[in-house]
């Protein structure tokens, strides 16, 4: 997206050329021999650097960008450079034929934090109908050649396959196809500027009913995640080879509506100062976008808008039944009770401690989360009344919950508050970067915190920073650990596995465990509305198990996975922090009906309903009474 959940707008598409070795014939971009000048795209970078968010993208595009491969990397390097100065994290993406693709641009491409989009439409027959060479020689069998070779990096990447009326009866063939090629996702994109007859637009959706009704797993189209619809109303913004500034349709439809760039344009890239003013809702854009349009033109764009809305509620229904929100099921509802009623529902879950939640805002932008920086403070007056409502509680435990409690600019007379109010132990949830500050950190606990439940998703600073978006977190987060105990707290550490850090979950367990001398609990990722969606979030059980194997900290993974994992099937409870405690019940688990025959199906907390829709579950298989003595 080019606007995140705040309103920042954080990417930014370059047209490096007009050039291309394709003539597609769907392709409405007026391409020529224009490219963009190195002092225009070194501006452009200035300008995205000027995006609220602390992490930005810069998204190569043409014509075909690899053929100014001198100038990407020139780019790169200032960008780099910019994002230093600036205090951000950048990431690249390409969109790109793959015609160019070799060895050498792949490796580059894997060392710079690029994600590349490649468009390919499928089975020979539907790619080379439409997407040939100005000579009309097909492009089907070097352009796989240099799709699988790029699979074969460790570089993010997906397949946009576009398809037209014409090429719509083989969709389903074509994602088997790409599916059966090892892909790892495909985007899917209708043909915009033609109409598409109530036949084509239903034989659409009939394919991708029939790829999806042979089992075929929902996650491999990225449509399911994305907010794309209608494309005609992308609100991403692209600066063009001479500088000027648009809203992306003004450019990827300018011959078949070649007034909407007077309608969609911007500015120049000299005359804007900040890129968080260039936003406009889809709303906004489909007046400009009328405006702009003849008669027939108008036509056009409501049937392709049509199409493109048909698309999201195709979408949206098979996604009925997951997680869209970022709130807690469970932790929201007990934190709101009074801590009398929490006492009776906490103590028949084995937590012996009561939950206030402090609203605010959150210091990290996590992958697996959206960043909450709008949420106001809590006034202190609400915080004492649920304190003083709350006398008389059976535990002498208060958790401090929230985006980041210890943000709240009256934190320490809160806690001093609750210290007053009975409660001998207060343990903070925290991401653990404000404990970097010793004088803070000490300040906390001399006001009553007795103990921190903290994340740490690697002790390497590039593998963790990226996770939570926050530049120098890993590090502040070590030393924030280190404070804490100088100053007589416990801490509580714990991870949330996920793919970006599957790879590192081995290391960091000992890093945890011996270097630190501290708890430490592997928790699995839980779906709702994140930055990444569940799949791009959340590994297979297959893959958990080849690559954990060995590990000591597992919890809340069904019980049969678990099993092949660590020796201990039950982790100390001792371990665990009370908030983690309350963020392991609250979770949306099913138990599939091959579960009832195990043994440990009560104690077994099962699998998200997300998971059995986007992976297999081969791997759930009920433990039984002879299997009960290999487990501890």
């Amino acid at each position: 997206m080019t606007k995140n959940m705040q309103g920042s707008i954080n990417s930014l598409m370059v047209m490096l050329t007009r050039s291309c070795q394709f003539a597609c014939d769907y392709c409405e971009v007026a391409l020529g021999p224009e490219s963009m000048p190195l002092p225009i795209l070194m501006r452009a970078i200035d300008l995205l650097m000027t995006t609220d968010d602390e992490r930005c993208q810069l998204r190569f595009w043409g014509g075909e960008p690899l053929i100014k491969w001198a100038s990407i990397k020139k780019a790169v390097d200032y960008a780099q450079k910019r994002a230093v100065t600036a205090k951000k994290s950048i990431k690249f993406m390409i969109t790109t034929n793959g015609y160019l693709l070799d060895e050498k641009k792949l490796r580059y491409l894997e060392k710079n934090n690029f994600e590349a989009m490649l468009s390919f439409d499928g089975n020979e027959y539907a790619h080379d109908r439409h997407r040939h060479l100005k000579n009309r020689k097909g492009t089907y069998t070097r352009t796989l050649e240099n799709l699988r070779r790029l699979a074969s990096y460790n570089i993010p990447y997906f397949v946009n396959l576009v398809v037209t009326p014409d090429t719509v009866g083989v969709l389903s063939d074509s994602l088997e196809f790409l599916k059966n090629n090892s892909i790892a996702s495909v985007q899917i994109c209708y043909r915009c500027g033609v109409a598409w007859r109530r036949k084509a637009s239903g034989e659409l959706l009939a394919q991708l009913e029939n790829f999806l009704g042979r089992g075929n797993r929902a996650d491999f189209i990225m449509n399911f995640h994305n907010d794309c619809e209608p494309t005609m109303l992308s609100q991403e913004i692209l600066v063009d080879v001479d500088g000027r500034i648009y809203y992306d349709a003004a450019i990827f439809l300018e011959k078949k509506f070649p007034s909407l760039k007077k309608s969609y344009e911007l500015g120049n890239i000299g005359g804007i100062k900040n890129i968080g003013r260039l936003y406009a809702s889809k709303p906004e854009l489909r007046k400009r976008f009328l405006l702009a349009c003849s008669e027939p033109q108008k036509k056009i764009f409501l049937n392709n808008e049509g199409l493109g809305l048909k698309m999201k509620a195709f979408f949206e229904q098979r996604n009925q039944g997951s997680i869209s929100s970022n709130e807690h099921p469970v932790i929201g509802p007990v934190a709101a009770q009074g801590f009398r009623e929490q006492n009776k529902i906490l103590i028949e879950l084995d937590i012996d401690a009561v939950f206030m939640k402090i609203e605010g805002p959150c210091l990290n932008d996590c992958v697996f989360c959206r960043q909450k920086t709008s949420s106001a403070f809590d006034a202190l007056p609400s915080i004492l009344e649920r304190l003083g409502n709350g006398r008389g509680s059976v535990s002498k435990k208060l958790c401090l919950i929230g985006n980041e409690p210890m943000l709240h600019p009256k934190i320490t007379q809160i806690l001093r508050k609750i210290k007053k109010s009975g409660f001998s132990m207060i343990e903070i949830m925290t991401s653990g970067n404000m404990l970097a500050d010793p004088a803070f950190t000490k300040k906390v606990v001399d006001a009553g915190a007795t103990s921190f439940s903290i994340p740490l998703f690697s002790n390497h600073a590039d593998v963790h920073d990226a996770i939570v978006g926050r530049k120098g977190a890993c590090n502040s987060v070590i030393r924030g650990i280190e404070n804490a105990l100088r100053s007589g707290a416990q801490a509580f550490i714990h991870t949330n596995l996920i793919r970006q850090n599957i790879a590192h979950c081995l290391e960091l367990e000992r890093f945890v465990r011996k270097q630190l001398a501290l708890p430490f609990a592997i928790f699995t990722i839980r779906p709702k509305t994140s930055n990444l969606a569940f799949p791009r979030l959340m590994p297979a059980y297959a893959e958990i198990i080849s690559r954990l194997t060995g590990v000591k900290s597992m919890v809340g993974f069904p019980l049969c996975v678990t099993q092949k994992v660590q020796a201990e099937l039950f982790k100390n409870e001792n371990e665990i922090s009370d908030s983690m405690k309350l963020y392991f019940l609250d979770q949306g688990f099913v138990k599939l009906r091959r579960c009832s025959g195990c043994i440990f199906i009560k104690k077994c907390a099962g699998i998200f309903r997300e998971y059995a829709r986007f992976f297999p579950t081969d791997e759930i298989r009920p433990i039984t009474a002879r299997h009960a003595n290999t487990i501890h």
